[in-house]
């Protein structure tokens, strides 16, 4: 393999070389672009107010398993439903079963602060036995959105939506509270 017109590469190994092809070639494909370099001067545009089309984020958001949520705090929050189920389907999935069981927790959200807010979509399940179990995302998103039970969108002040998190847990486990809903 040759290298690309102005590729430059410091290593012999033609197995590397193909590689860095096959991802810079998938890049592409996909519409990604190198950054940018920024100079210290630059700000992020996520965190951009005047001028931008773009609502300004929430101060408090968080980071949880690579997404931006915004506390449970910035929400009046409700819990709609609890439900079981043996398998879940949507359309990016398929159908998938549990190590236990699924646990669906529909929430009522509210955006209650004066910015646009990102719901919380990883809070975790507290169980009888003192436990603390992750949602599973895969399925929390399928039920939530794909499904079109609610939305994760950024919510403006006052605007409210629908989450169904979606936790495995063992058969026989007794769920107690998802944050500080008690259920």
């Amino acid at each position: 393999m040759r290298p690309v017109a102005g590729m430059q590469c410091g290593c012999d190994n033609l197995g590397v070389m193909r590689m860095a092809a096959a991802v810079l070639v998938l890049a592409t494909a996909l519409g990604c672009s190198a950054p940018e370099a920024a100079g210290p001067d630059v700000t992020p545009p996520t965190l951009t107010s005047s001028g931008s089309s773009r609502p300004t984020p929430s101060p408090s958001l968080v980071e949880n398993n690579g997404t931006l949520e915004s506390p449970l705090s910035d929400f009046k929050a409700s819990v709609l439903g609890v439900s079981w189920a043996t398998t879940l389907t949507d359309p990016q999935n398929g159908t998938t079963k549990p190590e236990g069981r699924y646990l669906l927790v529909r929430l009522a959200l509210r955006n209650i602060t004066k910015h646009p807010t990102h719901p919380p979509a990883h809070l975790s399940l507290h169980t009888a036995d003192a436990s603390e179990y992750a949602p599973e995302w895969d399925q929390t998103f399928g039920q939530t959105v794909l499904v079109g039970r609610g939305k994760v969108n950024d919510l403006n002040p006052g605007a409210r939506t629908t989450i169904v998190l979606v936790y495995d847990i063992p058969a026989g486990t007794k769920p107690k509270a998802v944050a500080d809903l008690k259920l």
